[in-house]
């Protein structure tokens, strides 16, 4: 027992839940991170709509890139597509566990609505992505696929 008389069973489970709270904000912080990361690889993109993803699990980047257009000398000629969450499909398996993260930005670098096309939502889920993270006019949203 402590001094003050509680049970040291009862100092464990403060502990713990002080942790939990505390990840929980580190998260909601990760998630505005790899968003921002996301947002610069849209910027770096040449093509008209310019999208970034990046895929994480935990405090690491896996994989990130932007979308490309199909006579780019990265995307192959059997495989031309330049979608961005299919660059970092390509890039990287998905391990479990490990969230992605797409967005969009206009001319002016303002966040645009980045949610991924079906076919995309179809790749992240045989990849094996259960959550994508995207970039909205009114803040990012989640999307828990199949």
């Amino acid at each position: 027992m402590f001094n003050n008389g509680r049970t040291m069973h009862s100092a464990r489970t403060r502990l713990l839940s002080k942790r939990a709270v505390r990840t929980k904000t580190e998260t909601v912080d990760m998630t505005a991170g790899w968003l921002r990361l996301a947002l610069k690889q849209a910027a770096r993109s040449p093509c008209r709509y310019r999208v970034g993803a990046v895929l994480a699990k935990g405090r690491r980047v896996l994989a990130q890139s932007s979308n490309r257009y199909r006579n780019h000398p990265g995307v192959d000629f059997r495989n031309a597509t330049f979608h961005a969450e299919e660059m970092i499909l390509r890039r990287a398996r998905i391990p479990k566990g490990a969230i992605v993260y797409v967005a969009r930005v206009n001319n002016a670098g303002v966040p645009m609505l980045a949610r991924p096309c079906s076919r995309c939502q179809r790749a992240l889920t045989s990849g094996g992505a259960k959550r994508v993270f995207y970039t909205t006019a009114a803040g990012p949203r989640l999307l828990v696929l199949g």
